[in-house]
C-alpha cells in the first residue's frame, strides 16, 4: 500500500520558483553538439562521445527527478 500510495501521489515541479525553459532539451544538446565538433576544426572528438554526454545529462536528471519526488527513489526512477 505504501509503494503504491507513492507511486499514486502527483510529483511537484523540482523547482517551482524556476523559469519556464526557453528551448527544448533536443535544441540545447543540437547547439552544444555543433559548437563542440566545431571547436576541434577538421578533427573529431575524441572517443567515447557518447558516454560524456550520457554523464553530463544523467546527473541534473537524476538530481531534478530527486528534489521532485523529495528524495523518494522509487517514484524518482
Amino acid at each position: 500500500d505504501m509503494v503504491e500510495n507513492e507511486l499514486a501521489t502527483a510529483a511537484r515541479p523540482p523547482f517551482p520558483d524556476a523559469a519556464e525553459p526557453t528551448g527544448d532539451l533536443s535544441e540545447s544538446v543540437e547547439r552544444f553538439l555543433s559548437d563542440y565538433f566545431m571547436s576541434f576544426g577538421q578533427d573529431l572528438p575524441p572517443s567515447g562521445l557518447y558516454t560524456r554526454v550520457l554523464r553530463k545529462i544523467e546527473f541534473p536528471l537524476i538530481t531534478a527527478a530527486l528534489a521532485a519526488t523529495r528524495g523518494n527513489q522509487i517514484r524518482a526512477a
